[in-house]
């Protein structure tokens, strides 16, 4: 007999919310029931076009009998209260990144979590896209060799940004890095091993004191560097995002906020482009140039191991990247219930995954004058 679908919340009457909701439409054992918000009048307006209960507030939230996990979806700053209020009454949480601004008070999160028996979830969607699993696959298989080196590049739009946005406030947001930058910790992390801040910087739009482009050298496990760069600048026309990882026989290139387009180019020996070949079914893959004789021969860091063929690779998703980043949304949803529902199953992403990214955002948000004292 299946177990009655439980009652989700969510804090926060925005936008986001709105999309949440429909992404998780479909996601069996889910049943929508409550959303909660600073402005009642807001909380209001949003029940009354989803068909749920409004809450001016968290502790009402929490008083409703039918709220089995509640969606932190308010500001970072606020992340902690309203995740650690939601525990404390038994309820499981998904809490939006950062899990707060402040390592300290997220692992008071995990504490309170752990101390209730109850479950601390972190959306970071981006390990439920559709290349995740295959770049992870593709870097463990050892068929490009060792990573050496990996970039992020991520140009956002701030169109929806004004001046008086919590975004800019770093009492409220953490800034760039801590409020953004986590994602793509986490997700190198996930690929590439844990990492430490080397250097770190940001960058002062002019006339303003609006932060609006931070970026950060890490170190992960080996000799192996990445660089992180987020700048919020650009017309939402423009906004991009790609992350660039290269190894000893080739590169790849992924684009997409939720990844949905990859780029491959290597040299490899025959019997790695067929692995290659079952490792992604689907993609465009072409053999640029059989390699004959003395161009067989490899690099010297590989120790000249003979290779075959230059091969490219593409890959890009049917769908449009709002669906990609719903169909997302849903398989992190669905994992986590899983979660939930059995304590034996591991989701793909935890709470201590985002603790760790949040130390790393951290270290790398420590202004220069900032260690003078």
């Amino acid at each position: 007999m299946s177990s009655p679908p439980i009652g989700y919340a969510i804090v926060g009457a925005s936008r986001f919310a709105a999309f949440c909701l429909e992404a998780y439409r479909d996601v069996p054992g889910l049943r929508p029931v409550g959303v909660a918000s600073r402005s009642p009048a807001h909380a209001r307006r949003f029940a009354s076009e989803h068909g749920l209960r409004a809450h001016p507030n968290v502790a009402s939230l929490l008083a409703d009998p039918d709220v089995g996990l509640v969606h932190v979806a308010s500001t970072p700053d606020r992340h902690p209260a309203d995740a650690i209020a939601a525990l404390r009454r038994h309820r499981h949480v998904l809490c939006e990144k950062p899990l707060a601004i402040t390592p300290a008070a997220a692992e008071r999160m995990l504490d309170t979590a752990q101390h209730h028996d109850t479950t601390l979830g972190i959306n970071f969607m981006m390990r439920h896209g559709p290349l995740w699993a295959p770049v992870q696959q593709l870097l463990q298989s050892g068929i490009l060799g060792a990573p050496l080196r990996a970039d992020v590049l991520n140009c956002a739009g701030d169109d929806g940004l004004p001046a008086d946005h919590w975004f800019w406030d770093e009492r409220r947001s953490g800034g760039i890095l801590v409020e953004h930058g986590v994602h793509f910790f986490d997700l190198l992390g996930s690929w590439l091993g844990p990492g430490r801040v080397a250097h770190s910087y940001t960058l002062t739009r002019p006339g303003t004191g609006q932060v609006d482009q931070a970026g950060a050298e890490v170190h992960h496990e080996g000799p192996l560097t990445a660089g992180h760069y987020h700048g919020f600048h650009q017309s939402r026309h423009l906004d991009r995002q790609q992350v660039r990882i290269v190894c000893e026989r080739g590169e790849l290139v992924l684009h997409g906020w939720v990844a949905d387009r990859i780029e491959l180019r290597a040299v490899l020996p025959e019997a790695d482009l067929r692995r290659l070949h079952a490792l992604l079914p689907t993609a465009d893959a072409e053999v640029v140039r059989r390699l004959e004789g003395d161009e067989r021969l490899g690099s010297q860091r590989t120790g000249r191991t003979p290779v075959d063929a230059v091969v490219r690779l593409r890959w890009a998703s049917p769908h449009d990247q709002q669906q990609v980043y719903a169909t997302a949304l849903a398989d992190l949803m669905r994992d986590l219930l899983a979660g939930i529902a059995d304590r034996a199953h591991t989701p793909r992403v935890s709470a201590a995954d985002g603790l760790a990214a949040l130390r790393l955002a951290a270290s790398a948000s420590v202004r220069p004058d900032a260690n003078a004292a």
